[in-house]
């Protein structure tokens, strides 16, 4: 289990592993793991408490705004998904 250099340990919920990558850094937790910009498949996955959890991690502990990577997963949509209308 990752930690920091003041020894607090830090855990990503299992449902949320592909979306934060570790890095072998120790500290401060924005250095310990990659944040993975989610497929729109797996985030339709999560549940919606899910999901804040994923914006909240990014948010508290990443201290980035979480909106950005939930623009870029959308930036990465189809416009026209195939069999739409």
């Amino acid at each position: 289990m990752p930690a920091d250099k003041d020894g607090n340990n830090y855990t990503i919920p299992g449902y949320l592993g592909g979306c934060f990558v570790p890095t072998g850094q120790h500290s401060p937790f924005r250095d310990m793991y990659r944040v993975i910009v989610p497929s729109g498949q797996m985030w339709m996955s999560l549940t919606p408490s899910q999901r804040e959890e994923y914006k909240e991690i990014i948010r508290k502990r990443m201290k980035e705004d979480p909106e950005d990577y939930i623009h870029r997963m959308r930036a990465m949509l189809p416009q026209n998904p195939k069999g739409a209308k």
